[in-house]
């Protein structure tokens, strides 16, 4: 179960809405039972999303949704009273959802939706062991707008095309665990450099070490 809370950004002032086709944006909150309460458990989710329409000139109502953030697992693996449970060690993870809606009957204030997508949770490596979970997952959901649908200018932007470059470099610090055979926390360093170039203020493309 997700429940999603957004809003339309249709102003023609903001480049990156005009560029990626003015998307959704907001946050989700989820609840999912695995099917297995004793062993595996549920998770309670909290991640940002942003939603695009895909293939508008070709299918109509056709929208990529995705969202990363945060879950809490209440079940976890143990060595002597939950082994089998491999996937998930830690309450706290990350957590991926990706998903294709298509909007099957519309109204001026709400969408019928059928969906298919993906989620995934995994804690990074913090603790092993870490072989995640990974959920393919149908859904019929209720895309309900507080008023009537606000009209799109459909006429081009009119943002000119530039380009800015960039460098950039980071320092990081943390804690990792590298193998099942010594899990315990390690310290972990990181330092990178990149350059490249940022298209049009949403685009950004670069590469660089670590």
């Amino acid at each position: 179960m997700f429940f999603s809370l957004g809003r339309y950004n249709f102003s023609r002032n903001k480049e990156w809405a005009a560029r990626l086709n003015y998307p959704k944006t907001g946050i989700s909150a989820g609840y999912i039972d695995f099917g297995n309460s004793e062993k595996i458990g549920r998770a309670y989710i909290l991640m940002p999303f942003i939603e695009f329409s895909i293939f508008k000139k070709s299918v109509s109502g056709l929208n990529l949704h995705i969202g990363i953030g945060g879950s809490y697992m209440d079940t976890q693996y143990n060595i002597e009273t939950n082994a089998l449970n491999k996937a998930i060690t830690t309450k706290v993870n990350w957590s991926f959802r990706s998903f294709v809606y298509y909007d099957m009957f519309k109204s001026n204030t709400t969408d019928w939706r059928f969906g298919l997508g993906f989620l995934h949770h995994s804690n990074g490596h913090a603790k092993l062991p870490n072989q995640g979970l990974n959920s393919l997952a149908a859904s019929l959901s209720a895309k309900i707008d507080t008023k009537t649908k606000p009209k799109i200018d459909t006429k081009p932007h009119n943002f000119k095309s530039k380009s800015q470059t960039y460098i950039t470099t980071r320092f990081g610090f943390g804690q990792n665990v590298l193998s099942e055979t010594f899990n315990t926390k390690k310290e972990v360093y990181t330092f990178s450099m990149s350059a490249g170039k940022i298209i049009n203020n949403t685009f950004k493309f670069g590469g660089g070490f670590y």
